[in-house]
């Protein structure tokens, strides 16, 4: 089963998938290449999530591609570069690269559908090497009133992303009181849809009487822009204020996201010691939320550098079986009037990610520790942070 998309989570389209041409092996190069869409692809984040529901779908023959297809998919997907990406010089760049390709015979040996992808990736990624940038192939038809303008869903497709969002908890993979009283969320994705917010709810309650708070979001590609600033929200005050917009290629705000002053469960505040944890797979969504909290002092991002993805994206149907995504806003925060764009998010602890998780235990230990009023409190903590630097030695 295939599902796409939008760039809030929600599901919009289904049909059967080639579990061969999804699956196929792809030399090095190709991982390489793709390595930052797949985890974004898996986190809903404006991409296809592609699941294949049994490894006994039936194998069907490659999609052959025709020299007309190549120009149809090549000059429509171009177009779409030119004039929509949100950056006009990066769109042409791309436009160029496309078309000079076909024109130079690039394309020429190609004859299936996932080929003919692999190649146009090969060419698009070195330009801009940005994950919100791609163009996929489907073995099945896509259909033809395919937009990337979601608003009436069908009622049935929005079920089944429901029930594909409340099989994954939403994002939530574990919540954790651990000892010495430190908080631990481990959150893989920010998921829309209803209830999404109630779980929120409900790990931040979980959460409230905790001293410190770990967030995991080494395994998260980010999600709907409107459960970050849900999410954020619990962490920042006053309520209303602004957090961050989305801009388009002309400098056009078209959309603005702030503190919400609705939320379901209780404030975390803004004095208690926060860690988020980042790798390189920590991407979109997941960026601006650390970001966020980095930029204006609430949090201390541990792990390692991500990789920067600040501009969303929209998707085309260019063909009955390829769909091209392409960034048409980006995000501007309210207090540095930039973003993480490229750059990534620079860790206030720099390390390799599996030791992220550790240190920053042991640092809210620490830090409560030195700050402690509460001696049963204080003594406790004492003996987490001995076992934990104990288990370090070995």
């Amino acid at each position: 089963m295939l599902y796409v998309m939008n760039r809030f989570g929600r599901l919009t389209y289904q049909c059967q998938s080639n579990s061969k041409e999804i699956t196929a092996s792809q030399n090095q190069l190709e991982i390489e290449m793709r390595n930052i869409r797949v985890v974004t692809i898996f986190q809903c984040i404006c991409f296809s999530l592609c699941l294949i529901t049994s490894v006994a779908l039936a194998q069907s023959e490659p999609y052959p591609i025709t020299q007309e297809i190549k120009q149809l998919v090549i000059n429509r997907a171009a177009s779409i570069f030119q004039e929509r990406h949100v950056i006009p010089e990066i769109g042409e760049e791309y436009a160029i690269a496309l078309r000079q390709n076909l024109a130079s015979g690039t394309f020429d040996e190609v004859t299936t559908g996932r080929e003919f992808m692999i190649a146009m990736d090969r060419i698009l990624w070195p330009i801009d090497t940005d994950g919100h940038v791609w163009i996929n192939f489907y073995s099945a038809d896509i259909p033809a009133d395919y937009s990337g303008d979601f608003e009436n869903v069908p009622p049935e497709q929005t079920a089944e992303a429901e029930t594909l969002a409340k099989r994954r908890n939403f994002g939530f993979e574990k919540v954790e009181r651990l000892r010495g009283n430190i908080g631990y969320i481990d959150y893989r994705a920010f998921t829309d849809g209803n209830g999404s917010k109630d779980a929120l709810a409900a790990a931040m309650t979980f959460v409230q009487h905790t001293g410190a708070l770990i967030i995991d979001l080494r395994q998260n590609g980010g999600g709907s822009p409107e459960i970050v600033t849900e999410f954020l929200s619990y962490f920042l005050e006053p309520a209303n204020a602004l957090i961050s917009t989305f801009v388009d290629r002309v400098g056009a705000v078209t959309g603005e996201y702030r503190v919400s002053d609705e939320l379901l469960g209780p404030m975390y505040g803004e004095t208690r010691p926060v860690f988020v944890l980042n790798s390189r797979n920590t991407y979109s969504g997941a960026e601006a939320f650390g970001y966020t909290l980095q930029v204006r002092d609430r949090a201390r991002i541990v792990g390692e550098k991500t990789r920067g993805g600040a501009r969303p994206n929209y998707t085309y149907r260019v063909h009955p079986r390829f769909m091209v995504a392409v960034p048409v806003w980006q995000s501007v925060d309210s207090v540095t009037n930039s973003n993480y764009e490229e750059t990534g998010i620079i860790p206030d602890y720099e390390m390799p990610s599996e030791e992220s998780f550790s240190f920053a235990y042991r640092t809210a230990l620490e830090e409560l520790i030195a700050n402690a009023v509460d001696e049963p409190a204080k003594r406790e903590m004492e003996s987490v942070l001995r076992e934990l630097s104990g288990s370090q030695e070995n």
